[in-house]
């Protein structure tokens, strides 16, 4: 039921969420800015992020729970 690949691809993706979040909210500021330019970091990408991170270590639980179940009688 929670194949432990999954879990690995599960915080990839938060971490690739985070990013994806953080260079699309700057970069219509980069491109446009003539001097240096400044990161504006929301608190969207923060909370995506943490999100799906929460549902990875839930995820992680309950293959560990699983994995316990199949050991037992």
């Amino acid at each position: 039921m929670f194949p432990k690949k999954n879990i690995r691809l599960i915080f990839i993706a938060a971490i690739l969420l985070f990013l994806q979040t953080v260079a699309s909210d700057n970069l219509d500021q980069a491109f446009i800015s003539e001097g240096p330019a400044v990161i504006d970091l929301t608190s969207n990408p923060f909370v995506q992020s943490l999100i799906l991170l929460v549902f990875g270590i839930l995820y992680k639980m309950g293959y560990q729970v699983a994995a316990e179940h199949d050991l037992t009688v």
